[in-house]
Formats: structure tokens, sequence, C-alpha cells
């Protein structure tokens, strides 16, 4: 079946919506702001790359062509309203302290929902949104991943209709909304070992821990793939990287759906949300402020700071939510030091890359790598016996059970019958479950010995 046969399928069956009352919307063309240009954002190499970059270039382009099957295979698998839950494991059941303070929150609330009395989540990949929409599922608020297609309180394109519509981006601007966002960087590394241990298991278990060229040439490749080759960036640049341009791109070529929407530019969801969190300042679990983005200093702020994520959740959703950790890296095994290829990537790839996210970069105040300078040497330390194993090396060290990541969906609200289950039919009564409520919840990758990772 076509794209085409599947969207006139989908829309014959899928009516338009109407908007929820809290989800007024405005033309976001309407905001006109360009994102920075290429000479804002060029890095400051030599014009000739070292013979280390050279190699790192030349691996990349050779595995990039291996890696254009899985790409095309793991798109094909990821549309559909349940892809992620597919492509990752759940957790299995809820704690107590989890029935019980779903108990309290569903009764406390009433009718409110997403869009309905809730800030509407605007989940933008590779930020905490996992983490969020499971501290708010295992308290009973569905949001993102947990709401089905056809009771989202805002409006998508029709293009992405049937796909990943807690990662496509909202038609336009949506009120009473909130989205996280994360330093470009950091969330292409993310991505990269998302991608590969979900994907490609094969060449997760061949990167090495600590800093090694062979995974930069293996980081290189993913980026050249997903962004140097890609339609989307094609179509960004014929516009001018402006943000209507982009935003026209995402119509017209579908860049922000599916597994796409993992390389999609922040700021195309960011731009549409009403409060924005930068993930390393306002992520977690004491109350408490953080820096306002540019953005929204511009746009509404009233003053340099604002809430943290977790002090706007009891704000604005209950005040006995937790964070809840969610995916997580084994506590044993070091992680691949992918940040410290950057300055040894190609200088072309590293200044596409650079302009590519110029909008985020500009728009939510995160610095540009200009230099091998920015990085200095690779900061992790590895234990010496460590040095140049392979994560699946580590992986066959572990106690049976254990992994070496853990990337679970999130965990959507129990259902009713659990609930009465637990509160009918438990040993324990919820007069005696309820004291739990206030203790840290922690998932069971946490009871794995696991630290938790974004």
């Amino acid at each position: 079946m076509t794209l085409n046969e599947r969207e006139r399928l989908i829309s014959a069956f899928s009516p338009p919506r109407a908007l929820a009352d809290d989800a007024i919307v405005v033309d976001v063309d309407a905001i006109g702001v360009n994102t920075r240009r290429d000479d804002d954002v060029r890095s400051r190499f030599a014009p000739s790359p070292s013979p280390s970059r050279s190699r790192v270039a030349a691996g990349a382009a050779a595995i990039a062509l291996l890696g254009a099957a899985s790409v095309a295979i793991a798109i094909a698998g990821r549309s559909g309203d349940a892809s992620d839950a597919a492509a990752t494991r759940a957790r299995l059941g809820y704690t107590d302290a989890e029935k019980a303070r779903a108990l309290d929150v569903r009764r406390s609330i009433g009718d409110k929902r997403s869009g309905h009395g809730f800030p509407i989540f605007l989940h933008i990949p590779k930020t905490g949104g996992t983490t969020i929409e499971t501290s708010l599922g295992v308290s009973g608020i569905a949001e993102g991943y947990c709401i089905k297609r056809e009771d989202r309180a805002y409006e998508l394109h029709p293009r992405y209709r049937g796909w990943e519509n807690w990662h496509s981006i909202p038609k336009d601007y949506v009120r009473k909304s909130w989205a996280i966002v994360r330093n470009p960087y950091e969330r292409a590394e993310s991505e990269f070992l998302y991608w590969t241990g979900t994907y490609d298991r094969k060449l997760f278990d061949s990167l090495k821990v600590g800093y090694d060229e062979g995974n930069c040439e293996k980081f290189a490749a993913h980026l050249t793939l997903n962004v140097h080759d890609s339609k989307i960036r094609a179509c960004y640049e014929a516009g001018g990287w402006e943000l209507r341009a982009q935003k026209k791109c995402e119509d017209e070529i579908n860049g922000g759906v599916a597994s796409l929407s993992h390389w999609a530019p922040q700021m195309l969801m960011a731009s549409r949300a009403e409060n924005l969190f930068r993930i390393e300042e306002c992520f977690g679990a004491e109350e408490g402020e953080c820096p306002l983005t540019p953005w929204s200093k511009r746009h509404g702020g009233a003053s340099v700071k604002e809430e943290n994520i977790i002090s706007f959740i009891h704000h604005r959703y209950h005040k006995k939510i937790e964070m809840v950790v969610t995916n997580a890296w084994h506590k044993d095994v070091p992680k691949p030091d992918l940040h410290s290829c950057w300055s040894r990537f190609d200088p072309e790839l590293l200044n596409l890359f650079n302009t590519f996210y110029g909008g985020d970069f500009e728009h939510l105040g995160y610095d540009i790598m200009r230099s091998a300078a920015n990085l200095g040497a690779p900061s992790q330390t590895v234990p010496k016996e460590l040095i140049g194993l392979t994560l699946g090396q580590l992986a066959e060290r572990l106690p049976k059970g254990e992994r070496v990541a853990v990337n679970n969906a999130p965990t959507c609200p129990p259902k009713e019958s659990v609930l009465e289950e637990f509160l009918h039919g438990g040993d324990k009564s919820h007069a005696q479950v309820g004291e739990a409520t206030t203790q840290t919840t922690t998932r069971r990758a946490s009871r794995r010995n696991t630290k938790p990772k974004h």
C-alpha cells in the first residue's frame, strides 16, 4: 500500500476532530522568525581535515551505505499508533505506591485531562519525555504516548494521521502547552545510542566504552545518513533555513513523523509550545526555578526565571506526582564517549549539523562548537581494565536478566480494573498503602542497579 493510499484510508475513517476549548491555535507562520544563517554557525576549522578526520569521514561513508537498509526497515516498522510499544519493552506492572497514588489522584482530578483542565505536553524526542509521560501515567494521568489519536487535544497536519502522533508536530501554536528541550549535540548522541540499541544491536554491541575513533566513525555515519543526506535537509536549505520554510518542508516531506521525528529540529515543536524548559537546568526531583530560554524571553517571558519542571507539574497537574526514573544505563558499564567525537568530525559534517540545528542553538540558548578547543581532550574516565572493551563484551559479564541499556516505552495509567483489584482485593488497605505515596518511586531499571539516563 502506498503512502497516499494509506492516507486516503485513514482520512476516510478519521474525520477531523474539533479542538479542545483549552487548545486554541493561531498561525505559527505569523511569528516570522528566521533561524541562524549558515555564516553565523560555521565552525572555525582549517580548510583541510586532518588525517584522523579523513579516516572518520571515509569510515562514515562506508558505514552509512550499510545502515540505509536498517533505517528503511525501522521507519516502516515504526508507523502506526503502537510502534514504540513494539520497538521498546514496556515496564511490567505497577508498585503498590503507584497504585495508591493513582487512586488518590483520580479521585481528586475529576474529568480533567490533557487539554481539558490540564496543560498539553508536546513530546520532543530524546528530551526526557518518556520520564514525564511515565511520571504522569503511573499517577493516573494520560499524556503523549498514552493518549489515543482521536483524543489528542490539538490538531496535526493531515499527513501525520496514523503515524507517531505523540512525536509529530502540531499544525499551529498550542495554547496552555509545554515542552522540554535539550542541547542538540547531546540529543544527537542520545539518539544514536537509542537507535543502535533498539534497531541495530550488532552495531550497538560493537561500540567501545570511553573514547574510540571507531565509535566516532559509526556516529558520523549515523549523522551523515540522517542529517547530511536527508531529503528534509535539502528542503530546509532551499528555504534558507527559515522557520516558516522548515514548517512547509515538514508539511510536504513528512520529516516530523515516525523515526524521522527524532531528527527534526526542536524549534519546529518548541515554537508551538507556550512553556519551554531546558532539561539541563529544569529537570530534577526537587521544586525550584530555572532560567528561561531566549525564545521564551522574547515571547512573553516576564522575568529571567520560571518554575522548574516538577514545580510546574505540581502546580498544573497534582502535588502528589513524583519524577519516576524510566530509561537507564547500567551503572557498571561506562558509556561510549561520543561527545569528544564532534571536534574530530570532518568540518563539512559539523558545519552542516550546526546549520541544520541553527534555530535550536539560537532560540534555545545553546553554544555552538566552533573549534576543537571547545571540547578539549576526551573527558570520560574509564577504568583501566575496561579500556578497549565493547558494550557487547561487557553485556556478557552482567548478571542474568540485566542489560547495558534499558529503553522502555512510557508507562500509561493503570486500568480501572487494576486499581479496583488493588483497592478491594489487595493484602494492604488503601489507608495503609497511602502512606507509601510519599516515598520515591523507582523503575524496574533502578532495582537492577542501574542509573537514570535521558
